[in-house]
């Protein structure tokens, strides 16, 4: 398995977007002793009790910055995939007429970048059992058809989403028009001679009401016409399109995986909580896996769309379903040791090590 994501030539071409912000990484502070001396709050528990115990009062809660890096699911998956070699062409909110310059390194890695405007911004308190993300994004409103088409002309889309062998479509929850942006790719796809690969995370949904839940999971499902599409998920995420699609909640993860493949009628869904994932496919029955995962992460912003790239990679590697998703929890898993992405050499090493240590928890 890690022989063949070694050997896959690097020549196949990805379409990515949409997205893009400004992670701001901080730390909770829970106890100072000096300037430089504190204890950090490590679990959402324990800021969530802090916080319903000011309900009434008040309270303050100190924030210390660790790392400002590139954000949104869009780059952090790109960058993921631009790190093994694969020619990405990313298109999304990098900086209106000037790229912002936390992207300067990917604008240069990437074979090609059409920004259209400007990122947001998140700032993303970690937590060793997860994290809470707040951010601004009003400039993502600016992300629409019409604004990509300012910059890149439909004749040069055309041919473009003609070429690729992978679409990687993120964030459709912070991008307000991207069911036309959607409907419009499936329009041009169609007289593909080859039917590309379609890899689609909607990110967090809940705040979207369920009657545009249901219709852009009717439109994913409209994809498979012209792709072979896999609907990624987080566990929360796979909850709420579960509700909304099957008007139930499965409680087994690989039950809701088939049932949510098996109505949509795509290629593959893929869930993956923070321990284990699971897919579920039309030709391959359904898989479920645990993950190596670590109780003292470096990093966890951005750890599912690493995940999300790493199942990329599988896919272009030709793997199996599992192999697919083997390759997304070990990459997952190396970025939130490394707090960066894996290169191509460096996932084959984590995986390989991984698989001789029983495909348990690693350091």
């Amino acid at each position: 398995m890690a022989d063949l994501i070694e050997q896959a030539p690097p020549d196949q071409s990805v379409l990515a977007g949409f997205d893009g912000f400004v992670d701001e990484i901080m730390s909770v502070v829970g106890k100072r002793f000096s300037h430089e001396k504190y204890d950090a709050l490590e679990t959402i528990t324990e800021f969530g009790e802090k916080v319903l115990n000011a309900a009434g009062l008040s309270t303050n809660f100190e924030l210390v910055p660790r790392q400002v890096k590139l954000g949104g699911n869009g780059p952090i998956a790109a960058n993921a995939i631009v790190a093994h070699g694969y020619p990405v062409h990313y298109i999304g909110a990098l900086g209106d007429k000037v790229i912002h310059p936390v992207y300067n390194r990917l604008a240069s890695d990437c074979a090609s970048v059409t920004s259209i405007a400007d990122p947001g911004y998140t700032y993303a308190l970690e937590f060793n059992d997860g994290k809470i993300m707040m951010g601004k994004g009003i400039s993502l409103h600016d992300v629409c058809w019409a604004k990509l088409l300012a910059e890149l002309p439909e004749p040069q889309l055309r041919k473009r989403l003609h070429e690729v062998k992978l679409l990687v479509l993120n964030n459709w929850t912070m991008l307000p028009h991207m069911n036309e942006m959607y409907r419009e790719f499936i329009r041009i796809m169609r007289d593909r001679d080859e039917r590309p690969l379609i890899f689609i995370d909607l990110a967090d949904p809940a705040k979207r009401p369920r009657d545009e839940i249901a219709a852009v999971t009717g439109i994913i499902s409209a994809m498979q016409e012209v792709a072979d599409v896999t609907f990624g998920m987080n566990e929360k995420e796979s909850i709420q399109v579960a509700e909304v699609v099957l008007g139930k909640n499965p409680t087994d993860l690989a039950d809701r995986a088939e049932g949510l493949r098996r109505q949509l009628d795509i290629e593959m869904v893929v869930i993956h909580p923070t321990h284990r994932a699971a897919v579920a496919t039309r030709s391959e029955g359904s898989s479920l896996i645990d993950g190596p995962f670590t109780p003292s992460p470096q990093l966890t912003t951005g750890a599912g769309d690493n995940f999300n790239a790493g199942f990329c990679v599988g896919m272009l590697s030709q793997l199996s379903a599992e192999g697919c998703l083997i390759s997304g929890v070990c990459t997952s898993g190396f970025y939130v040791r490394k707090a960066r992405s894996a290169k191509r050499e460096e996932l084959v090493d984590f995986m390989r090590r991984w698989a001789d240590a029983g495909c348990r928890e690693m350091a």
